[in-house]
């Protein structure tokens, strides 16, 4: 009981080993979740109704992929692969990571039509849990393969994130094209077969907007909008290219050479396996590229192509709708760099546009037939995880907005021809529903239950509501568009093939159903006739059309039409439209589902309840060196661990100090259960040098709890925590002397709102903290706040402002000044510039106070974009911006004004924004100039002179 570390070691302890055993029992972190055990597999998955059967079906298609794609790929991973079963989004996606051992996690939810229309990924599809595994466990294959000095670390290491997976440099473009390609060619689908790549590849050759090499070796944020993420289009297409050119086995070296470390980066493999000069290699590419997307303009453009008139420029609009009485078009936007996305109203009189709703929002609009109401989708958080889309209602007589349900997991409303009740699809993860919903009384019942995951889309009525027109797709990739009472009896099919049919609605006279469809490899408008069954093409484009809308009087119709810039509305008169009967025939889906696995009849697998302890123990090792405090060497380990589910994780580093005798430890620990709460635990016993021959033991414990109230518009945090630290001197002092135990207790909230219109955007945040301070010598209370507002240009603060403000019943606790300089040379100073009471030009520190009050303000009116990488190195010069700031900022220990406490600054900067490791991860190089304008003089500056300072940051 000599020491801090001593008499509290066994809290410490006791703290971690409450961690462990929460980990180790499952509970509450992992309540209701099992886990079945495949050959080559561990699938978790929460304890629902079906859960079970749907993780038997992803148990299956994952070993048969697992067969074909070893085989394929021509490497065998050494453990089983965990797949993580995800039912807490509305939006399909899948990942893969390979950093403490191979991870897929799976949202089980299939793709819907705004998702192709941004990235490409559509039903255009078989099976949906085939393609998604597919891709997701290609990028397991790829990234996890190894050989050579790699496989060498591995047995002695372990597995280190990054180190032992070189993969990782081969970029976001050919990682993600290779999974692309595993998913097209080894699947009855994928996007590299759907036309939607095609339309986005034939676009950029024609309008000559294809990006860089540079430009596309990463997911940037580039100025011209770029679909499909960059990296997996072009990504796709560079990996295609040499498949077909060269053949598999190059793609094959490519990754042998990487995981092997025999190259290093992309540029390099290539050279190396294709004996060709990246620039060579890029050339031939976009030879490739024109070539066929020329000759293919040149055959579309011999049919004759349809005239249309632009009504929107290229802000990514969807979706239009007429007004029952036709003066008004509703639509929204998918959201782009340049553009928010929102709700929008079109007064076609006058032109003008106006947003009723900024955010996005996922379904088009539907009209009430009084015209008063405008029913749709959005998404949003229902509680910490779960990110669902509900219907909306916007009243256009009060200009107000309500939201009908809640968890509703909604989509594509669509009116009764009363008012009184609406029609719209369910999601329960892979299955659909076609429901009806009653406002007044706030009740939902099911109006047809399709077969096991049939997937039901933009539900419409005829005019006499009597029918209900729908697109469904089913199991083999058939794509239908069917008609049923609006009850639910007779459903039956118009049409059924494997062209992507989509977006039903009826003309005004009640005669035909139009639709998009890409029968004929180009997304066109159709027309089908219900009474006859005679389908008629009625558009030709180079790039492609989508969502007809016809005006009430049927005199024209407003479509999507794509572009370089990405989509706009367009107007089609109707003495334009082809109406070209092209024949087709029904067919019929297949009556077993082609996604059920063959293995699935005859293989039960094991199912267990989920431990973490299986994937959270440590996975690798590294050593650490250090120099000792009392100059000794000091030897050690580090190593950390994180369970499937992302509940635990850890951080571990602990040394002996030979010539000290003491050994040092440092433990980061999460704790993340179930709902909004989330831990942290950090603990620290540390030997430091204070002097010479003279060193001191540093003991720190910090822990904290947050409370989280996510939003897409909103984000909100409470928060909670305590730091304490002591240190104990060591020699020469014979006895070792105590300091007194400091610390904090603190508390506060945050909040970040995100909104726009149109061009603009701004993000505003806020906080307070309330804090309760100790020494041992002193104890106080203080509480600190700050509001902030940022316009954005173009995904980046163009113009800021904050301000902060504080007090203290501690003298001197808040310091105003410079940043903390990290080295200094004569008038030039380095550092962090992202210090909570900054003013440039000052020393750190300047001025102190128990109170304090500053105002940060600058802006950026000048911009010259850069969207220049270096080779394939993972560093891209995204843009430069010049501009000036104003920094004021005072603090004193009383309430009286003395002008000794107030520092005031202003300056210029120039930033370069780079993205690093090929995604947007965004740092600011910065390099400014600021001039004291009170007081006049201060240490390290003459009267009337500047100081120029560097700094790598983000913002103020």
């Amino acid at each position: 009981m000599k020491v801090f570390w001593h008499r509290r070691q066994s809290i410490f302890i006791s703290i971690f080993m409450f961690g462990l055993f929460l980990a180790a029992t499952g509970k509450p972190a992992v309540a209701g979740m099992l886990t079945m055990e495949t050959p080559h597999f561990n699938i978790h998955f929460r304890d629902n109704p079906h859960a079970e059967e749907t993780a038997a079906q992803v148990a299956g298609i994952a070993e048969e992929i697992h067969a074909t794609l070893t085989e394929r790929i021509g490497y065998k991973p050494a453990g089983r692969t965990e797949i993580h079963l995800l039912e807490t989004s509305d939006f399909a996606n899948g990942f893969a990571d390979v950093s403490y051992y191979n991870r897929i996690g799976i949202y089980l939810v299939s793709p819907t039509g705004e998702t192709g229309w941004t990235s490409g990924l559509s039903m255009k599809v078989e099976s949906w849990l085939r393609l998604v595994l597919t891709h997701e466990y290609a990028h397991i294959l790829h990234l996890d393969m190894n050989g050579g000095a790699i496989a060498g670390l591995r047995r002695i290491f372990g597995r280190v994130p990054y180190l032992t997976t070189p993969n990782f440099i081969l970029t976001n473009a050919y990682i993600e094209g290779f999974a692309v390609y595993a998913e097209t060619v080894n699947t009855g689908g994928g996007r590299g077969v759907d036309p939607y790549y095609d339309m986005f590849l034939r676009t950029a050759v024609l309008t000559d907007t294809v990006p860089t090499f540079d430009q596309m070796l990463g997911i940037y944020s580039l100025d011209n909008w770029q679909p499909a993420g960059t990296a997996y289009l072009y990504g796709w297409s560079l990996v295609d290219y040499i498949a077909r050119r060269y053949g598999e086995e190059k793609l094959a070296a490519i990754n042998q050479s990487a995981g092997s470390l025999r190259t290093i980066g992309l540029f390099s493999a290539l050279t190396r396996s294709l004996g060709l000069s990246p620039r060579v290699f890029w050339e031939e590419w976009r030879r490739d590229l024109e070539e066929r997307y020329q000759a293919q303009a040149a055959e579309l453009a011999a049919g004759g192509l349809t005239t249309f008139e632009e009504l929107t420029g290229s802000v990514l609009a969807a979706q239009p709708a007429f007004s029952p009485d036709g003066k008004s078009l509703a639509y929204i936007t998918l959201g782009k760099k340049t553009f928010y996305p929102g709700l929008y109203l079109r007064d076609l009189l006058s032109g003008e546009d106006q947003q009723l709703v900024a955010g996005r929002v996922t379904s088009r609009p539907a009209w009430s037939p009084d015209g008063r109401y405008l029913a749709y989708t959005k998404p949003d958080y229902v509680d910490e995880e779960r990110l669902y889309n509900d219907i909306y209602l916007y009243d256009l007589e009060r200009g107000e907005e309500r939201r009908l349900t809640r968890g509703a997991r909604a989509k594509d409303p669509a009116w009764f021809p009363a008012g009184d009740r609406l029609v719209y699809v369910a999601y329960d993860n892979l299955e659909t529903y076609l429901c009806g919903y009653d406002p007044a009384t706030d009740e939902s019942g099911i109006i047809y239950a399709g077969s096991r995951e049939m997937q039901f889309a933009t539900p419409v009525f005829s005019l006499d509501g009597e029918e209900l027109a729908v697109g469904v797709w089913f199991p083999g990739g058939y794509h239908g568009i069917a008609l049923l009472k609006h009850d639910g009896s007779d459903f039956r099919l118009l049409l059924c093939d494997q062209a992507n049919n989509r977006n039903p609605v009826f003309t005004p006279d009640g005669k035909y159903i139009l639709f998009d469809s890409d029968r004929d490899g180009t997304h066109n408008i159709y027309a089908l006739a219900p009474a006859t069954g005679v389908l008629q093409k009625l558009t030709s484009t180079l790039t492609g059309f989508f969502t007809p809308a016809p005006a009430p009087r049927g005199e024209e119709l407003v479509i999507m039409a794509y572009g370089a810039e990405g989509y706009r509305l367009a107007r089609v008169r109707r003495e334009d439209l082809s109406w070209e009967q092209v024949s087709f025939a029904v067919e019929t889906p297949p009556a077993v589902a082609i996604s059920t696995p063959t293995s699935l009849e005859t293989e039960k697998y094991p199912v267990r309840k989920y431990s973490p302890l299986q994937t959270l123990k440590p996975k690798y090792w590294l050593p650490v060196i250090e120099e000792d405090a009392a100059k000794g060497l000091r030897l050690g380990i580090m190593t950390g661990g994180m369970d499937v589910l992302e509940r635990h994780s850890y951080l571990l580093q602990v040394s002996h100090g030979f010539k000290s005798g003491k050994p040092n430890l440092l433990l980061d620990y999460w704790y993340d259960p179930p709902g909004r709460a989330a831990f942290c635990l950090r603990l620290g016993a540390v030997t430091k040098k204070a002097g010479a021959g003279i060193w001191y033991n540093h003991y720190t414990l910090d822990a904290g709890i947050s409370l989280l109230f996510p939003g897409l518009s909103v984000n909100q945090e409470i928060f909670s925590g305590f730091s304490l630290e002591q240190s104990v001197n060591q020699p020469p002092s014979p006895v070792p002397e105590e300091t007194p135990v400091s610390g904090l207790l603190y508390a506060g909230v945050n909040e970040l709102k995100v909104s726009g219109e149109g061009t603009a955007s701004h993000r505003r945040e806020r906080g307070f903290v309330a804090e309760f301070c100790f020494t041992g010598q002193e104890t106080g209370l203080a509480g600190e706040g700050f509001w902030k507002k940022a316009w954005l240009l173009r995904g980046v603060s163009r113009t800021a402002l904050k301000i902060s403000a504080g007090f203290s019943q501690l003298p001197g606790y808040f310091p105003l000044g410079g940043p903390h300089t990290l080295e200094q040379w004569e008038n030039i100073s380095t550092g962090n510039l992202g210090e909570r009471y900054t003013v440039r030009g000052f020393d750190p520190g300047t001025v102190t106070g128990s109170g304090f009050f500053l105002l940060n303000a600058e802006t950026y009116p000048f911009r010259i974009p850069v969207e220049k990488g270096l080779w394939d190195w993972p560093i891209f010069f995204r843009q430069v911006r010049g501009g000036g700031f104003l920094d004021a900022g005072y603090a004193a220990d009383s309430w009286d004004f003395t002008e000794s406490g107030l520092i005031v600054a202003a300056g210029t900067e120039i930033r370069l924004t780079m993205d690093f490791l090929y995604g947007p991860n965004t740092l600011d190089f910065r390099l400014g100039a600021a001039w004291p304008l009170y007081p006049r003089v201060h240490a390290g500056s003459e009267a009337g002179g500047c100081r120029f300072y560097i700094g790598m940051s983000s913002e103020f």
